[in-house]
């Protein structure tokens, strides 16, 4: 008798706990919106008005970084060092030699190390002086893809697809990575990537635009990967926000590295996935937000509306792996008559994002 009412109390205490679950993730669904503010996550955006490098026009900006005084940003094959009020300085590099295609910024040497074609790596100091050049070795493999490089505690971290051959076999295997290299590219430590359980299919693997992050909590790794299928995010997001500190243990414990669809972002957690084919009417693409203190989300089509600005929809973009500043750029007709004086025709304004953090 004792046995049998024991089992109907766990099982009462089971049926409530999958209740009070689905309860839970229920608040956070809700039915995709056709605008969102800005103002819901950022606490405050600063305009940055780009002057003429050169006497040329910045016509965008991507890859922003910030360091102490100095912007730097990749336009149009360029990378490009200003101030943080939109002073040009200097070109970093020549679009003559190379095509940078990312790059970190080094603050203690006061470096960029940018990667240009291939497998080629320069270094440059804040001046725009060549201090080196290497390639990256590839230690044999026959495929190595770098998807993204930050700066991390004084070492660079890449996500990498890498293969490798078995020698016995002779198989040919490829590998999803986050790499440690020092400085000169030496390559300390290699940690394979996982898909976060979410208890569903979810191809986070396939690695849309990945971003490294470190969780602002424990220090640890993470990848963001922005799921192709938002309708989920709602629940995955009650769920990790639930399992988030076991789901990182338990990755460590493998030594591998979660892939998240979802990253937090000062308070809140942010997803966002980017599609240039849409438009003002027809907006491609979404930005989702929750914010669980308050038990809220939403799902954006297009990205949210600058309501700071009034520039229309933006993309963001975070602008170092603790993913607390964001950022994104502007141009034409939408800037023109915010600085009809400081932004010359056709430049650039930069916006700096801080999430709210209360």
């Amino acid at each position: 008798m004792r046995r049998t009412f024991t089992l109907l109390l766990f099982l009462i205490v089971l049926i409530y706990a999958r209740e009070g679950y689905k309860t839970w993730c229920s608040a956070w669904e809700v039915e995709p919106a056709l605008c969102g503010a800005l103002s819901d996550i950022a606490g405050e955006v600063k305009a940055i008005p780009l002057q003429h490098a050169h006497g040329k026009a910045i016509d965008s900006a991507r890859q922003v970084r910030q360091d102490r005084g100095n912007l730097f940003f990749i336009s149009e094959q360029v990378l490009y060092r200003y101030t943080n009020h939109g002073e040009f300085v200097c070109a970093i590099t020549d679009p003559a030699q190379m095509d940078p295609r990312m790059y970190v910024v080094d603050p203690v040497r006061e470096e960029l190390i940018v990667f240009g074609n291939r497998d080629d790596v320069y270094y440059y100091d804040y001046n725009g002086q060549l201090l080196d050049k290497r390639k990256m070795d590839d230690d044999g493999q026959p495929y190595r893809r770098i998807l993204s490089v930050n700066w991390s505690q004084n070492h660079l971290l890449s996500i990498e697809e890498n293969s490798y051959t078995n020698p016995d076999t002779g198989e040919v295997n490829v590998k999803k990575e986050v790499v440690t290299y020092d400085r000169d590219l030496q390559r300390l430590d290699a940690r394979t990537l996982c898909a976060v359980d979410l208890g569903r299919p979810s191809f986070l693997l396939e690695l849309i635009d990945p971003q490294l992050c470190v969780d602002p909590d424990t220090g640890r790794l993470v990848v963001y990967s922005p799921s192709i299928d938002p309708g989920y995010l709602p629940s995955d997001t009650a769920y990790l926000e639930n399992n988030w500190r076991t789901e990182l243990m338990v990755a460590s414990v493998g030594g591998s590295v979660p892939v998240v669809p979802v990253r937090r972002a000062g308070r809140f957690w942010l997803s966002s996935l980017y599609d240039a084919r849409g438009d003002e009417e027809n907006p491609a693409g979404y930005t989702f937000y929750a914010d669980p203190a308050r038990h809220e989300s939403k799902t954006v089509a297009g990205g949210m509306q600058d309501d700071f600005y009034d520039t229309g929809r933006v993309h963001l973009e975070p602008m170092d792996v603790s993913h607390r500043s964001f950022c994104y750029a502007q141009s034409g007709e939408a800037v023109k008559k915010l600085f009809p004086e400081g932004s010359p025709a056709g430049n650039t304004v930069v916006f700096i994002v801080q999430m709210k953090e209360a």
